[in-house]
């Protein structure tokens, strides 16, 4: 999914709320079984990703929030950003 909104687009930075809001996971549960996996960390480095705080706008007004963003060219060993991938 990652990949995939990459190829599209997406901008500076994915949230991890928006990452688990799209997999159907509570965002406390994806932050303590998905974003301190060090697979998962471990597979957004081969992309080229670090784990940032975003900038985000609410009803609150300013805040921020962990997300990623590419901060460093895809691995050669990265999977084709064309294929479907989980991640």
């Amino acid at each position: 999914m990652i990949d995939q909104w990459d190829h599209e687009g997406f901008g500076d930075g994915i949230v991890f709320a928006e990452v688990a809001e799209k997999i159907g996971m509570p965002r406390k549960d994806f932050n303590k079984r998905v974003a301190r996996d060090p697979r998962f960390k471990q597979e957004l480095a081969q992309r080229g990703y670090d784990e940032v705080t975003l900038p985000r706008q609410s009803k609150r007004g300013h805040r921020s929030a962990k997300g990623i963003a590419r901060t460093a060219p895809a691995s050669a060993f990265a999977p084709d950003p064309e294929a479907s991938y989980t991640v």
